[in-house]
């Protein structure tokens, strides 16, 4: 990231382009925004694949609802990040992954393999989606598709 030195430039007598400035830090806003939604993306990935390890060694409680809890948290926040009318399969999978394990906090013990390989698919399809290309977009609703068969539509 580059940003002007506005004190240098102000102690040198030079003048300062707020406009530019302005524009520069929108830019490195929009950098910091996007690497912060990756970085989310695939910390949903990392706490669902420890879910589904614990929920399969019958380890239910404890880190599982924690860690069940911040995807939904994590879930959240992408919401709140992705500019609004953007990436809109991205937030379809989000809410399919928050239902998901809204759904496995509150029945660990019920839980089959078919909900926790879903939810390894689902947590993974975020993660790839960010790539923000036509073949993603395509997979984000097919993927959307299994979830909606298996456990209703998303939050």
């Amino acid at each position: 990231m580059k940003c002007q030195n506005t004190i240098g430039m102000k102690a040198r007598g030079e003048r300062i382009d707020f406009y530019e400035l302005q524009k520069t830090v929108a830019g490195i806003m929009n950098e910091i925004n996007d690497a912060r939604l990756k970085q989310n993306a695939k910390r949903i990935a990392f706490l669902a694949g420890r879910v589904i390890e614990d929920i399969s060694m019958n380890r239910f409680g404890g880190r599982v609802d924690e860690d069940a809890a911040r995807i939904v948290q994590i879930s959240e926040d992408i919401f709140d990040r992705l500019p609004e009318g953007e990436l809109f399969h991205i937030l379809e999978l989000c809410g399919s992954v928050s239902k998901l394990t809204k759904n496995i906090i509150h029945n660990q013990a019920d839980i089959g393999p078919k909900e926790l390989t879903l939810l390894k698919s689902v947590s993974d399809a975020v993660v790839f989606c960010f790539n923000n290309d036509e073949q993603s977009v395509q997979f984000a609703h097919q993927v959307k598709g299994m979830v909606t068969k298996v456990i209703g539509e998303p939050a």
